[in-house]
């Protein structure tokens, strides 16, 4: 506590002063953690009214901060009080709490605070309102890890968790993405840190091992990822990379629109996997397609066997020779060309130009939203 103190005391500056009162034992939809009482105080009485110069606080001090520990805050919250007053001087507080988790507490409207500096602070009836940008990633993180999500073995484990449904073993990704376990686990790893999953820790570590499924609690061993924050990981993942940042690729034209330019790439003969605004389309109606996006094992082939014409600008094709031949495994096939899966469409999307990242978002809600994942699969 002594650490959120003088965190906030550094960024209120000398107008404020931040004073710990004391803990108390909460009931209802914070009882599971200690809570610690705070007393703002506006020393500078020229800020606002008189009778609004002191407000108090909760501070609800976590070790680690998941995306699901926030929606599982706000929905006892919401149940307790619907009108939102318990949330109102809440203050969620860890030494590190991930970009996942800190989205959602803001879009929840409830404040936080951890010791590398990310505050959001709103307290009424104060005049006060602080939001302030610390580190985008734990410094407790062990360097073995992967640092990011760039590489290609890691873009196929991303790929395996977005595509599927929880829980998975660290052996099934591994399988499936066609890399090592060890890999496996330091991704696995990487992301937990973040909050984008949540996995079965250590005996002795904090962290529940039973999941309550449809069919009742059940318990998976060490290792195991329960939880995977689909839309918050894939937004993750793309923007560590880009469509067109680190591949070649060439833009073409053909005469006759997209169905014709579809028409060609199914009659050249060759490798072809559409991705894009068009692969998108595939899942959620109502997206305007521009351009044609496909994956091809040799741009200069298959551009002449498709009889296409290369241009600089206005184009409606456009071809990509993929860093990795993963995105040509689990394509599911129809009119004649191969299609990605959905969360390597909405990567695509996401991280292309204009006006791509628009469908890539509609697609991320629409596989959020998806009944059954594994249908996403095809």
């Amino acid at each position: 506590m002594e650490g959120v103190v003088s965190v906030l005391g550094r960024k209120l500056g000398s107008h404020w002063s931040v004073e710990h009162v004391g803990d108390q034992r909460a009931s209802g939809a914070l009882w599971r953690l200690p809570i610690a009482a705070l007393r703002l105080h506006c020393l500078d009485t020229g800020v606002g009214r008189q009778d609004r110069t002191e407000a108090g606080l909760l501070v609800q001090v976590h070790r680690r901060v998941f995306p699901g520990d926030v929606r599982r805050l706000v929905e006892a919250l919401a149940a307790e009080r619907p009108d939102k007053s318990l949330s109102a001087n809440l203050v969620v507080a860890a030494p590190y709490i991930g970009q996942a988790a800190r989205h959602l507490l803001s879009e929840a409207g409830i404040n936080y605070v951890d010791l590398t500096g990310n505050v959001r602070l709103e307290v009424r009836p104060l005049p006060l309102l602080l939001h302030h940008r610390g580190a985008d990633s734990d410094p407790r993180r062990v360097p073995a890890r992967v640092a990011s999500l760039k590489g290609v073995k890691a873009g196929r484990v991303v790929r395996t968790l977005c595509d599927g449904r929880p829980p998975y073993s660290l052996r099934r990704i591994a399988d499936q993405a066609r890399v090592s376990p060890g890999y496996v686990s330091k991704v696995v790893s990487l992301l937990a840190h973040e909050g984008y999953v949540e996995r079965v820790p250590r005996e002795g570590t904090e962290g529940a091992v039973w999941v309550d499924w449809a069919s009742g609690a059940r318990y998976f061993p060490y290792g195991f990822v329960t939880t995977v924050e689909h839309a918050l990981l894939l937004r993750r993942w793309a923007r560590d990379c880009s469509l067109l940042g680190r591949q070649p690729w060439r833009l073409y034209r053909v005469r006759g629109g997209i169905e014709r330019a579809v028409s060609e790439l199914a009659a050249c003969g060759l490798r072809t996997v559409v991705t894009g605004e068009l692969a998108a389309a595939q899942f959620v109606s109502g997206i305007r397609v521009a351009v044609v996006v496909c994956y091809v094992q040799s741009i200069a082939r298959v551009a002449a066997a498709a009889r296409l014409r290369p241009v600089d600008l206005a184009g409606n094709v456009l071809l990509v020779e993929p860093r990795d031949e993963s995105v040509f495994w689990i394509p599911w096939r129809a009119g004649g060309v191969g299609w990605v899966s959905a969360s390597q469409a909405a990567v695509d999307c996401l991280s292309g130009p204009e006006p791509m990242p628009t469908a890539g978002r509609a697609l991320v809600r629409w596989m959020v939203s998806a009944p059954e994942r594994e249908t996403l699969l095809r």
